[in-house]
């Protein structure tokens, strides 16, 4: 999904409502399983940081490394005003300047009365609140839940989105989900397509 740089804006503006729709959906909470009981506690995250275009976590055990100048990350006061939902903490946003691709890696505690969430349902139930918001832009979906995707040695639950935007290409959304204690886990990947993001997940690897 490569355009001409005339049309910078309209790549802008479609990075944007993608942006905004998942950051809105991907933390959408599901009915707990109250016959499960709570998870016991975990370490809570911590944030990675950046060393040159390496991001390092060490919360999580991976690194990734970008390999163009095209990506560019968002700083701290840029996250904030990109972030509405409350309590969700934003490890990176990356986007890239020449397309409407992004990557992005958020955390979220979930309430301590809450049972053992099922992520397929989460996701599920994700999916169809993507369907019903796309369809009010305007806009013709799908998901499916495709499996897990392991990164860096550790599986997500994944599922895949397909968007039809009039007049572009379709785009492909890939959001990836585990639960670590209390806490929930994303990577949201907004791609050209699916062979755009397996070369992304080549970025990654086991930080020692």
């Amino acid at each position: 999904m490569r355009f001409p740089l005339a049309s910078k804006f309209t790549i802008s503006l479609i990075a944007f409502i993608f942006a905004a729709l998942l950051l809105l959906l991907v933390f959408f909470i599901t009915r707990p399983r109250e016959d499960v009981p709570s998870p016991g506690p975990a370490p809570a995250p911590t944030r990675g940081a950046w060393d040159g275009n390496v991001f390092i976590s060490e919360y999580l055990g991976l690194e990734m490394a970008l390999p163009d100048s095209a990506w560019r990350a968002l700083n701290d006061g840029e996250i904030g005003r990109l972030q509405s939902a409350a309590g969700i903490v934003t490890d990176f946003y990356l986007h890239n300047e020449k397309t409407a691709a992004s990557i992005e890696l958020t955390f979220k505690r979930m309430p301590r009365d809450a049972g053992e969430y099922s992520l397929r349902e989460h996701l599920e139930h994700c999916g169809e609140i993507e369907k019903t918001q796309a369809a009010e832009l305007g806009l013709e979906s799908s998901f499916e839940i495709i499996g897990t995707t392991e990164i860096a040695g550790t599986l997500w639950l994944t599922k895949r989105a397909e968007f039809a935007v009039p007049g572009f290409p379709p785009v492909v959304t890939f959001h990836l989900t585990s639960r670590e204690g209390d806490y929930i886990r994303c990577f949201k990947f907004v791609v050209d397509d699916d062979d755009e993001f397996l070369e992304i997940l080549l970025w990654f690897s086991r930080f020692e």
